[in-house]
């Protein structure tokens, strides 16, 4: 019913006969024609992750997601198994194949699961493979005991230049030479943003995957058939919020880089600008750097904008003292048109009481659900804690000196700040991540909101 009402949807359901010959459910796949439809105008980088389903039967539900030019999560295709292993990532990524092909310019981003790694490599060959930092920085903080290690090495993966990496790449060889090891083993390019030969925007991490899973949390505890209509429902909903946010919209770019452009422009109040040619300008910061910015080729030599594809200071301070338009410069990904494009693309419910022709096998079809074994005890309805973070309930029963997880401004993944108790009561102090100030948050991280 779903792919009636919405055409150009792709589904697929396959089953496993178990030793009776009953015909049983084993894999499912859903991506609505609008969401593949529009995610061809957004870059392209693929979010993927998995999370764990309720219900009687359990599972895990597989997602893959993007970000558009206002930087909110966009959701391409979902697929329910029974749990995450090489099967049902190989499994997962053939579909997806199918309706975004595989290319040198497309970046997948996960965490470090072994089955997303050996699938990756047999459907993807071509496209580069970015692993979440978030996620890297706790298994550092899980095998190395260290917060300051996992802050280096956040501190590191952030860098636009190779200078600035290698420097801090040093201070986390000499403080820990096995974690410089471990994350020389698992490949520089692969986490580190001036060494990435690929396109990854401001995705460092997968929050937009780890969004969606949040938004899903309603429908999660659901049957299959519920939860695909909890599913339906969301992406009418997102799709008519957003398509008419985005025609209401009358500026020159999106709100959200927007808010990137002014803070851009606010970092480099003050600094004094050298021509050298009619499109190569130098920029002169306050405190002497210079940077050489090559307007023809939308590159400057502190790396911003030839990774963000969003216009530096020094770019927009260049931009200024040449006539030329902020919008002329920044991604076509970021352009208000493709915010619109994106969402031009209608996700109907399902229509009842509508005369259909059916085949008439159809009807004689029967999918009974998968043989699994519900552990014993209640279910859980907190959500489980990855490797290397820990939870809030272990977090608040530590005192005097207690640790807290703060909700950064634009990750929605959690870092630690320290509260001191006082005899008044408790005072809060701060200790920000690299790259999280307000100003950074927005160069690096722009925050995704769900409408």
């Amino acid at each position: 019913m779903l792919k009636l009402a919405n055409p150009g949807t792709v589904t697929d359901l396959v089953t496993e006969k178990d030793k009776f010959g009953v015909d049983r459910f084993l894999y499912l796949f859903l991506s609505f024609g609008a969401s593949f439809r529009g995610f061809r105008r957004l870059r392209h980088v693929i979010v993927i992750d998995g999370t764990h389903l309720g219900g009687k039967f359990m599972g895990t539900l597989l997602t893959a997601s993007g970000q558009d030019a206002n930087f909110q999560v966009f959701p391409l295709a979902y697929a329910v198994f029974d749990s995450e292993n090489n099967d049902s990532w190989t499994w997962f990524l053939e579909k997806l194949e199918k309706i975004l092909a595989d290319s040198s310019s497309r970046t997948i981003i996960s965490d470090r699961c072994p089955s997303i790694k050996v699938a990756k490599a047999k459907i993807y060959p071509k496209a580069h493979h970015a692993a979440c930092i978030v996620h890297l920085a706790r298994n550092v903080t899980a095998c190395y005991k260290s917060k300051g290690l996992a802050k280096m090495v956040i501190s590191a993966a952030f860098q636009y230049r190779i200078g600035g990496f290698r420097k801090i790449y040093n201070d986390i060889r000499a403080a820990s030479p096995d974690c410089a090891r471990y994350l020389h083993k698992i490949g520089i390019a692969h986490w580190s943003r001036a060494h990435f030969p690929g396109d990854r925007y401001n995705l460092m991490t997968s929050n937009a995957a780890e969004q969606l899973n949040k938004a899903l949390r309603g429908g999660r505890n659901s049957p299959i058939l519920e939860l695909l209509k909890f599913i339906q429902d969301m992406m009418t909903r997102w799709f008519n919020a957003r398509r008419k946010k985005s025609l209401k919209h009358t500026g020159m770019c999106t709100p959200e880089v927007d808010k990137v452009l002014t803070a851009n422009m606010e970092a480099c109040k003050g600094s004094k600008i050298n021509m050298v040619s009619s499109w190569a300008v130098q920029i002169v910061g306050r405190f002497g750097e210079k940077h050489q910015v090559l307007l023809r080729d939308r590159k400057c030599t502190c790396r911003v904008f030839d990774k963000l594809k969003i216009p530096c200071g020094h770019a927009l301070m260049a931009a200024d003292s040449l006539g030329l338009p902020y919008s002329s410069m920044q991604g076509d990904t970021f352009k208000p048109t493709a915010w619109v494009d994106t969402y031009e693309g209608i996700v109907f419910p399902p229509e009842e009481g509508v005369d259909y022709d059916f085949p008439a096998d159809l009807f004689k079809v029967s999918v009974m659900p998968p043989n699994t074994h519900r552990p014993s005890g209640r279910p859980k309805e907190t959500r489980i804690p990855s490797t290397g973070e820990v939870p809030v309930s272990q977090i608040t029963s530590l005192s005097p000196l207690l640790l807290y997880f703060r909700t950064c401004s634009i990750l929605t993944h959690c870092f630690p700040i320290e509260v001191a108790q006082t005899k008044e009561g408790s005072s809060k102090q701060v200790f920000p991540l690299p790259g999280c100030g307000p100003q950074q948050d927005q160069l690096q991280n722009p925050h995704l909101s769900l409408l």
